[in-house]
């Protein structure tokens, strides 16, 4: 039986990687899928990308490491933590989330994606209406995932772990979020996303040749303090009440 371990949403938090990483070599897990946004936020986003770069894993790009690499060619910053960001990390690790792939066909049945296929800013399995969060009904997620023959998408971006069997042989699964347990959104409407807890979050896949056996999410408690501290120390109160409670 292959095990697979998926990780996502890392958003530069180096505490909680570094205790998902341990966790996952604890369990002797060799294949680590990431489905992206690893160093956007006012953490630790030089650490994060060197601890990245010397773990061997398969990654693709998300909607924040899009935002650092359109960033770079502009001459003012976004935002503060957008300019925090540069101050520390390099062209090095611009270039490498730039080559990053949207989307990747892991193997013949395993499809990556960080958001709504190849929309890295959109949800794949929530909705955001005027009148709040709503998960898709599993035939208006097969309209969007049917024409893909895999059998298992992983998608990201919300930040909460989900798991959709959609009936039709395929299943959806979002493993959570590594670093970043909630936050707050503008877009298309006013919406929190909260998972409750600051734990950091992934998930493990069992396959057998092509069937998967088992899926198990993952909360790990480490010692968000540091992450806390350090994004009141970059001026992000917002971030540091997400780190501390999971909540919005």
């Amino acid at each position: 039986m292959k095990k697979i371990a998926v990780i996502s949403d890392i958003h530069g938090n180096i505490w909680a990687l570094e205790r998902v990483l341990e966790d996952i070599q604890k369990k002797g897990i060799n294949t680590i899928i990431n489905l992206g946004d690893h160093l956007n936020g006012p953490l630790k986003p030089k650490e994060t990308f060197q601890l990245i770069k010397e773990t061997p894993m398969v990654s693709i790009a998300g909607n924040g490491d899009r935002y650092i690499v359109e960033n770079a060619l502009r001459d003012k910053k976004d935002s503060p933590t957008m300019k925090y960001i540069y101050s520390q990390i390099d062209m090095e690790a611009v270039n490498w989330l730039k080559s990053l792939p949207k989307t990747l066909l892991f193997n013949e049945f395993i499809f990556l994606t960080h958001g709504k296929l190849d929309i890295d800013d959109k949800y794949l399995i929530e909705n955001i209406t005027p009148e709040g969060i709503v998960v898709r009904e599993n035939n208006e997620l097969i309209s969007i995932v049917g024409h893909l023959p895999h059998k298992i998408i992983l998608s990201a971006h919300s930040h909460v772990s989900r798991f959709i069997d959609l009936g039709n042989g395929q299943t959806i699964i979002n493993s959570g979020s590594v670093g970043l347990p909630a936050y707050t959104d503008d877009l298309p409407y006013p919406h929190a996303m909260e998972t409750c807890s600051p734990h950091a979050k992934y998930a493990i896949l069992e396959l057998e040749n092509s069937d998967l056996i088992n899926c198990r999410q993952i909360s790990l408690k480490y010692d968000w303090k540091f992450a806390k501290k350090e994004a009141i120390k970059n001026n992000r109160p917002d971030w540091a009440k997400w780190l501390e409670s999971g909540r919005a």
